[in-house]
């Protein structure tokens, strides 16, 4: 477990975004951060490559890239600089990209991390499981996991719903949402 070594007392803003690609909305991105006093952004679905270097100013990026270089996937953590921070060690595989950081606020240290899971693959339960438990007791998740279920607005439940259910039962976690849908199919023209 890690802890930042000085504390923040000031509720943080948290902004949470799949973004589909991010260079293209880079500008907005600032602009909504600076305009909402967002100090941590979760971003899944960065389409970031190691070639790409993200730059917003006032903020740290910490990364988790997918590790075959390719344009797809991929999150970010974006952390305001006047938050002091310690980083956890990012993990990147096929099946999982997250990252996280430690602040102490008010005294208590809680990690937030930004994580997305790519359809088509077996939901990693024991990588996400272990990865929990290396964070802090009080911690926020913010991701695309690709995973249905009714507890969370979807329509239905799938197998990966299903496994994220148990990896958030079995860490004594709950599931922040509004219960409204979070996919809403778009059409082509």
């Amino acid at each position: 477990m890690m802890a930042a070594v000085n504390n923040y007392s000031h509720p943080p803003s948290i902004l949470l975004w799949n973004a589909n690609g991010i260079l293209n909305n880079i500008n907005e991105l600032q602009l909504t951060l600076t305009e909402n006093r967002i100090n941590i952004a979760m971003i899944s679905e960065t389409h970031l490559t190691q070639k790409n270097f993200l730059n917003i100013q006032g903020f740290e990026a910490l990364r988790a890239d997918h590790p075959d270089g390719s344009a797809h996937g991929r999150t970010v953590l974006v952390v305001s600089r006047r938050i002091p921070h310690s980083p956890f060690p990012s993990h990147t595989s096929h099946k999982l990209q997250i990252i996280a950081t430690s602040i102490v606020l008010n005294s208590i240290p809680i990690s937030f991390a930004s994580a997305y899971l790519p359809p088509g693959c077996q939901f990693p339960e024991n990588v996400l499981t272990s990865f929990i438990f290396s964070l802090n007791h009080t911690f926020l998740i913010g991701a695309d996991f690709n995973a249905k279920h009714l507890n969370w607005g979807s329509r239905y439940t799938n197998t990966r719903g299903r496994s994220l259910f148990r990896v958030i039962s079995s860490s004594h976690a709950k599931a922040i949402t509004t219960d409204a849908p979070t996919y809403w199919l778009t059409c082509q023209r």
